[in-house]
């Protein structure tokens, strides 16, 4: 995905085949590889609307980091497939089949002055309120528990190092980017103590509201 442009991007989408379906099927199960491939629909929608891909924010960094000297680049979210195995598993079957139709039928124009207003606190603590009403657990697992993993990767790497000259502890200079959606998570994690092994496997058992 670091390495994916807007032209790649459009040309996997509409390349959709059989092969690739029971590729994602293969690789993630059925469920998650069939949400695989709607998510993979919804970028491309995205992407014809604004003219650029999701994740641009990251793909940059990705590339100026590769201009610092000495600089070592982390990915510090939690694996994509593990995500995807515990949102499904938190979901009921009608909460899995609502959220399928709406990713299939997904066609409402998005414009850039669109995108600017979701920067906005108000507006996106809206919009992320109105997705936990919705689909609570499914919130829990795509944002809840990866501002968790994203805290506890950032304090890991924000860690003090040994100095091989005089053996000093030399804070370590870093510069993390996520999406806007996860700072009020990771600023209100920050000080917790966190455990990542229980949001770190891959079936997780939940109760299902209708």
């Amino acid at each position: 995905m670091l390495k994916m442009d807007e032209k790649t991007l459009l040309r996997e989408a509409k390349d959709i085949n059989l092969e690739k379906i029971q590729q994602a099927v293969r690789q993630n199960g059925v469920m998650s590889g069939l949400m695989q491939i709607l998510l993979l629909k919804v970028s491309a929608h995205i992407t014809e609307q604004l003219g650029m891909a999701p994740g641009g924010e990251f793909r940059e960094a990705f590339r100026e980091a590769g201009r610092v000297p000495f600089c070592k680049f982390h990915l510090g979210d939690r694996p994509i497939p593990v995500t995807f195995k515990r949102a499904i598993a938190a979901l009921s079957l009608w909460q899995k089949l609502k959220l399928a139709w709406g990713l299939c039928f997904l066609s409402d124009p998005i414009s850039k002055e669109d995108v600017e207003k979701c920067k906005q606190k108000d507006l996106l603590e809206q919009t992320m309120a109105e997705m936990i009403g919705e689909f609570p657990d499914l919130h829990r697992t795509i944002v809840a528990e990866r501002d968790m993993y994203l805290t506890y990767t950032l304090r890991q790497a924000a860690r003090c190092v040994d100095a091989p000259a005089n053996t000093q502890k030399v804070p370590a200079v870093v510069v993390g980017v996520v999406g806007m959606g996860h700072v009020p998570g990771i600023e209100k994690n920050w000080d917790k103590t966190l455990n990542i092994q229980d949001i770190m496997r891959s079936v997780c058992l939940f109760h299902h509201s209708v």
